[in-house]
């Protein structure tokens, strides 16, 4: 009997330094019924013809070209052209571990879930990996309970440590044309179809941190996506998930911290300073009992100094952060 067909989508842009080796990755996987969709998205740095001679030497590789319109756009585009049974997702300058798709198909046949889910450990550019995996598994098979956890940032948001039944994701779309917290928004959506979920406390992908990244950028329009999506979860919880209104007000309040200690560490207090205050009066007005029960003690510092003002928050970001 053969293995079902797992498809990765892969969105490619300006990605030539690193893409042969992801291809070289994914090619090397011990689970080998696979494709690999890379979705050009209008690069202009060779990536484009790379990715054309990766397929050319694999027949597993398909390589869609278009302009440049975004993540979404790229993997809403993978999506479509996928044959797979399953469906998984990877960055083109990231690095899934040889035995990811195997381990995540493993959760799905030994129980019978319809999305599988894995940890993912940051690499620095001085190769140092982050991993506080321990091998634990859990079956999540109550809805709310998986919504719940993703709501307290118990279950990973990123689509990449993730397989997910091709059937659930052939009923949602990436939501175009937003940059930040689109995964997080496509993933609470394929949590919310879920009937049976499984989590390996493993590390098999390493998200790779490198020049560019968001640290050393300047704040901009993009970052108001944390806030969009932020309120349109809780929006959807209060009207589908009423009982756990709470919790999505408690994945609000991290948002809106993760928003402005953003602000304060891209140099965006002066052009953004309206919202700041704004989060601010909405920070003075939340449960704090709800608050210290459910925020790690971190972010319930920021919380508490945010309420205070805004130097001892700032203060508290620039020691306390972490990329």
């Amino acid at each position: 009997m053969n293995s079902p067909l797992i498809s990765v989508i892969v969105p490619v842009y300006n990605t030539a330094d690193y893409i042969e080796k992801t291809a070289e990755l994914l090619a090397g996987q011990t689970y080998k019924n696979m494709e690999f969709i890379f979705v050009d998205d209008g690069s202009t740095d060779g990536s484009a013809e790379i990715c054309d001679q990766i397929a050319k030497q694999d027949s597993r590789f398909v390589i869609i070209h278009q302009k440049n319109s975004g993540v979404c756009s790229a993997r809403n585009a993978g999506i479509a052209a996928a044959h797979g049974d399953y469906i998984g997702f990877c960055d083109s300058d990231d690095i899934p571990y040889n035995d990811m798709y195997e381990t995540l198909y493993k959760i799905i046949e030994e129980n019978g879930c319809d999305i599988a889910m894995i940890k993912s450990a940051v690499r620095f550019i001085d190769g140092r990996v982050a991993d506080t995996s321990n091998g634990s598994i859990k079956i999540y098979t109550d809805k709310e309970e998986i919504i719940e956890q993703f709501l307290l940032n118990k279950i990973q948001s990123s689509v990449y440590t993730k397989l997910f039944s091709a059937e659930i994701c052939r009923q949602i779309k990436f939501p175009e044309p937003h940059k930040i917290n689109e995964d997080r928004y496509y993933t609470f959506c394929a949590l919310d179809k879920c009937k049976k979920l499984g989590y390996r406390n493993v590390t098999k992908y390493n998200y790779c941190r490198r020049e560019g990244s968001a640290v050393t950028q300047s704040f901009s329009d993009k970052y108001l996506d944390i806030i969009y999506f932020a309120d349109l979860i809780e929006k959807t919880i209060r009207e589908k998930h009423p009982n756990l209104s709470d919790f999505a007000r408690v994945n609000k309040i991290v948002s809106y911290l993760r928003f402005c200690q953003l602000i304060v560490l891209l140099n965006g207090e002066k052009s953004y300073s309206k919202q700041f205050n704004q989060i601010r009066l909405f920070m003075k007005k939340q449960d704090t009992n709800m608050c210290k029960k459910y925020l790690d003690k971190n972010i319930y510092t920021k919380f508490a100094l945010l309420k205070t003002g805004k130097i001892p928050f700032k203060i508290a970001v620039k020691a306390l952060s972490k990329f």
